[in-house]
């Protein structure tokens, strides 16, 4: 998801968001860690998204937008 469309979604949307995906990023970690996971790019894109994620939530709640 872009960060553009991430701006336009609510606190609460964007904190169930984050919390799913930080749960996924665990679970592909340990995937990836037992070898059953192969795509391996998928560790960089999840930590891109919550960081996005994180960024926008942030921005909301601080400045009100």
């Amino acid at each position: 998801m872009r960060f553009a469309d991430l701006m336009k979604l609510d606190v609460a949307h964007l904190a169930l968001t984050l919390k799913e995906k930080e749960v996924a990023l665990e679970q592909l970690r340990f995937a990836v860690a037992g070898g059953g996971e192969k795509r391996v790019h998928q560790l960089a894109a999840t930590r891109r998204e919550i960081a996005q994620l994180k960024t926008a939530l942030y921005t909301k709640q601080s400045y009100g937008h």
